[in-house]
């Protein structure tokens, strides 16, 4: 999870304070200020039973990152810079997002191929803040990471 994080945060140049790592990517535990923030969340994983050997484990496992963008500039009714502005929008940040990590690879993880996107959740407001005074659009992206767990006793 570290090494996503560190991926992130020099691809897009975001600090510590805006790409953090949640166990609930709905309810960061810390809401920043400025237009955006990002999580990343342990997903679940299946594991390859039919593959699996002596000391050995497949796992086809998922993490989640979750976009947060604040932006004021729209009109009342109306989201066009809040999805569309780049590179501020939900969908710049998304294609970011993409590029940082699809097809990357981590020696130190058995990666069985290269991370890849498997879906991209719909676009939808939530509220946040210490009084939920603050409107942010959010989605999610989950990635799939195929890797062998060495489970050879030590």
């Amino acid at each position: 999870m570290q090494w996503v994080l560190d991926r992130l945060r020099t691809r897009l140049s975001l600090s510590e304070s805006q790409c953090y790592l949640t166990a609930d990517a709905l309810a960061p535990p810390v809401i920043p200020p400025g237009d955006f923030f990002l999580t990343v969340s342990p997903g679940a994983g299946q594991f390859a039973l039919g593959e699996a050997a002596a000391g050995n484990l497949t796992e086809h496992w998922t993490f989640r990152v979750r976009l947060f963008v604040r932006i004021l500039v729209d009109r009342a009714g109306q989201d066009r810079q809040r999805l569309l502005d780049v590179p501020r929008g939900l969908f710049a940040w998304q294609r970011q997002v993409l590029a940082a990590l699809t097809g990357a690879d981590n020696p130190d993880w058995n990666l069985r191929g290269w991370i890849a996107p498997v879906t991209a959740s719909e676009v939808e407001w939530v509220q946040g803040g210490r009084n939920a005074e603050l409107n942010y659009l959010t989605m999610t992206i989950d990635f799939q990471a195929d890797f062998d767990w060495d489970i050879d006793p030590p």
